[in-house]
């Protein structure tokens, strides 16, 4: 399972590593295969990935989001093939 700080979930921010409680991080979801949008509400279905708020972080975000979108667009055309 994931590892976790007494009942708060941890996650690990795509772009620098750092493990945090879930809230403390920003959650995106590839909603479509040509949309990645912000969740704040963490619910949005899909698979979905973290990133701190940390503002070096926040600059590097829009490359990581763009190429886990790629990724799970390529993994979605393997599976239709």
């Amino acid at each position: 399972g994931r590892p976790t700080t007494g009942n708060t979930p941890l996650r690990t921010c795509r772009v620098c590593r750092t493990q945090a409680p879930k809230r403390d991080l920003e959650r995106w979801v590839a909603v479509s295969e040509s949309e990645t949008r912000l969740d704040p509400t963490y619910s949005l279905p899909g698979r979905g990935w973290y990133t701190c708020r940390q503002a070096s972080c926040s600059r590097q975000a829009i490359k990581v989001i763009t190429g886990q979108a790629r990724s799970l667009r390529a993994r979605r055309a393997q599976q239709k093939s």
